[in-house]
């Protein structure tokens, strides 16, 4: 959890005198270890721009000495102390704060730039010239002695023990349970979405979107779960509905082996991110303590789907098992009431959700790229 990547050791030879009275004799050589200077990163484990950081770094070779402040607690008030910040990352030249992720990519990028041009006036002020990131890195830092300031130590002895959340178990209760097989909320949701059919139907002049007919729908279920009957999908159909899996798109009528355009509970507010399912178990935990949980779920998530520059692929995170369970969980905040918070409770609860949740809006509604985009993505 400390030290990430070891750079060498490098010894200096110092040349004494070890017999003062006996002038005839040669001098003895005793070689002294001095450590060289590094790169040290102030992180926590499931932080993207950790990450991120860390993997540019790791790309150009280049060894850093990593501090887990959530491994070696103490290490958090070292880190604010030398940095008047809380966030992570915090990167340090030997003793020199950087800053952050976007001050540390922006010198490798430089670093690069300055590399990759082929003009012989760019060679540096002493003649020689970095071919790579790691000559810069060996003459700007490692090159120099280790760092003196004691908040900059390797933190030494075991690392605390870091909380395990377990992501397998539902948040909800309910079970589904069809002939001999039974399903979780989550699977049985997945299921719906993946198999049950999806139109854009017209009716009386108004374009109903991601529905479908109710006979078609007793159709899908009986073939995709071997039902032995069309009543019997029928019946399963209308317990769905009463579960609110599925519903009339006017919530008009019943379901049934009809005519009437239904729709799966995923596709009713498409504008709503939180509306994949209807949070119907009590929440028994703290309102923090949910956000909290959900805020590390879509960590865990983030951590998964990275690529060979650190940044997140989007366009995967959806096929992952956690995504499905994510878009469940984090509708139990339908069920959160802010009436009894205080102020700054209420302050905190909304800026965590806010910070999940524009993390969650970016993989499933879209990065906005344009100002229009970006109004739209806020407003609607």
């Amino acid at each position: 959890h400390a030290r990430h990547t070891a750079p060498p050791i490098h010894r200096l030879n110092c040349v004494i005198n070890l017999h003062q009275h006996q002038e005839e004799e040669a001098p003895h050589t005793l070689t002294i270890a001095v450590m060289p200077g590094r790169i040290t990163i102030f992180s926590i484990e499931e932080c993207h721009f950790c990450r991120r950081t860390k993997a540019a770094l790791s790309a150009r070779g280049i060894p850093y000495t990593d501090i887990n402040i959530e491994s070696y607690p103490s290490k958090r008030a070292d880190m604010i102390s030398l940095t008047d910040r809380i966030a992570v990352p915090q990167v340090f030249w030997n003793d020199e704060h950087v800053g952050g992720s976007e001050e540390t990519l922006a010198i490798l990028a430089k670093w690069d730039e300055d590399i990759a041009k082929d003009d012989d006036d760019d060679d540096d002020d002493d003649g020689t010239r970095d071919k790579t990131p790691l000559d810069r890195y060996v003459r700007m830092i490692e090159s120099k002695s280790d760092p003196t300031d004691e908040r900059l130590a390797v933190p030494t002895g075991p690392p605390a023990a870091i909380e395990k959340m377990d992501f397998s178990a539902s948040r909800t209760r309910e079970i589904f349970q069809v002939d001999d097989k039974q399903y979780t909320t989550v699977e049985f949701t997945k299921l719906l979405v993946q198999r049950m059919p999806r139109d854009s139907l017209s009716y009386w002049g108004c374009l109903y979107y991601n529905v479908f007919k109710g006979s078609s729908g007793v159709t899908a279920l009986q073939e995709m779960l071997g039902l032995a009957s069309r009543e019997e999908a029928v019946q399963l159909g209308m317990k769905l509905q009463r579960k609110r899996l599925i519903d009339h798109v006017c919530k008009d009528h019943i379901f049934g082996d009809n005519g009437f355009y239904f729709r799966l509970q995923p596709f009713h507010h498409p504008s709503i991110l939180n509306s994949f399912h209807v949070w119907c178990d009590p929440v028994e935990d703290k309102p923090m303590d949910v956000i909290h949980r959900l805020g590390k779920l879509w960590s865990k998530l983030e951590s998964r789907h990275l690529n060979e520059d650190g940044m997140i692929d989007h366009a995967t995170i959806r096929s992952d098992d956690l995504y499905w369970k994510f878009e469940v969980d984090v509708c139990e905040i339908q069920s959160i009431s802010l009436k009894d918070m205080d102020d700054t409770t209420k302050m905190a609860f909304g800026l965590n959700v806010y910070n999940v949740m524009i993390k969650y809006a970016f993989c499933k509604v879209g990065i906005p790229a344009t100002n229009i985009n970006r109004a739209s993505f806020f407003d609607d």
